[in-house]
């Protein structure tokens, strides 16, 4: 308040920044538009993508890196001709064993008594 009894109020516009070029805009409408003239940036949207803590997956068909597993799955669709389903070719091994797990199964045959303690 001020002193005659008025109410102040401070507005604080918020900008949408170009971090191409620095430009600022009251609408992130605004700063859409303008990033299209920006083609020259390796990705689509406002901003790039974020950075992934972890390493890239690669396709094991033809090499080519994707951000995460769901993106290389999608691309997995573009080699109809592999013999197999899923991310990676199958090696032969149970797949417990490919996922970690290295406790040997316990073989039992129910048709044959309980072995002896």
């Amino acid at each position: 308040m001020d002193k005659d009894g008025t109410v102040l109020s401070l507005s604080i516009q918020k900008t949408w920044d170009s971090i191409v070029c620095g430009k600022h805009f009251y609408k992130k409408k605004s700063l859409g538009g303008h990033m299209k003239r920006h083609p020259e940036r390796p990705w689509r949207g406002l901003y790039p993508p974020p950075t992934s803590h972890h390493a890239p997956e690669a396709c094991v068909v033809c090499g080519k890196r994707f951000d995460s597993k769901k993106a290389l799955g999608g691309h997995m669709n573009q080699h109809p001709e592999r013999s197999w389903r899923g991310l990676l070719r199958p090696t032969g091994e149970p797949a417990a064993a490919r996922n970690g797990n290295t406790t040997v199964p316990l073989q039992i045959d129910l048709n044959q008594p309980a072995p002896e303690e």
